[in-house]
């Protein structure tokens, strides 16, 4: 999923979907992945505190919190014993399965009846113009969509072909393909990913992530991928 993004303070954003992906089904899952730029000197890496879609709030709140005072100094002792530091990470529930030589490239991101939602991330080694993505499953699919390829295949043997605008990869370009997965029959993992005729990984089933769903605030909302 593409954006356009515009805001006035640049604390609030919003973005609005391309001519080409606003059509979304009842019951399909938005993954909408941001990379946030902000000033090396800042004081602390900035927050997602407030969330909607369409107008519909999906996590935190837009009223400021109330700023903390600050503490009393305490009296400085000696301790021999290693000192301890706290860090604030943002949570991320992952359920695993077995282990798989597929791990570090794909992982199911989401589950429902009859279907999954995956993601695979690749990285450009070299200069790609025009790419092709061989994904083998372990049992037999009804169908693969993808919103950044093209996809032709069927059974377990399924290709996803780059479209105009995202064919050409310059060296060390993330490639991160969303794919939705429909099933009848046994849940299929992916046994196999080739990338331009040359494989990947094959192996046993991928480490599938579940979420639960958003709180209060908007941290089951979203993840930080990496800083």
């Amino acid at each position: 999923w593409q954006a356009d993004w515009e805001t006035d303070d640049y604390l609030t954003f919003k973005l609005t979907n391309l001519v080409w992906d606003g059509d979304i089904a009842e019951g399909d899952i938005l993954n909408v992945l941001i990379q946030v730029h902000f000033d090396e000197d800042a004081g602390q890496i900035p927050d997602m505190i407030y969330a909607t879609f369409d107008g519909n709030p999906i996590c935190g709140s837009d009223q400021p919190t109330q700023p903390t005072q600050p503490t009393q100094p305490t009296e400085t002792t000696t301790n021999n014993e290693p000192s301890t530091t706290t860090k604030r990470t943002t949570e991320k529930t992952t359920t695993a399965t077995t282990e798989a030589d597929c791990s570090e490239v794909f992982n199911i991101e989401s589950e429902g009846p009859g279907t999954w939602h995956g993601l695979i991330t690749l990285t450009a080694e070299t200069h790609v113009q025009g790419w092709q993505v061989e994904i083998s499953f372990t049992e037999e699919v009804d169908n693969v969509k993808c919103p950044l390829a093209e996809v032709s295949g069927g059974g377990r043997q399924w290709t996803l072909s780059s479209k105009s605008f995202d064919d050409d990869l310059e060296v060390g370009t993330v490639l991160e393909l969303r794919l939705e997965v429909f099933y009848s029959g046994n849940k299929p993992d992916v046994n196999s990913i080739g990338f331009n005729e040359e494989e990947l990984c094959s192996g046993d089933a991928p480490v599938s992530t579940t979420t639960d769903q958003p709180g209060e605030d908007c941290e089951n909302a979203y993840t930080v991928e990496s800083e």
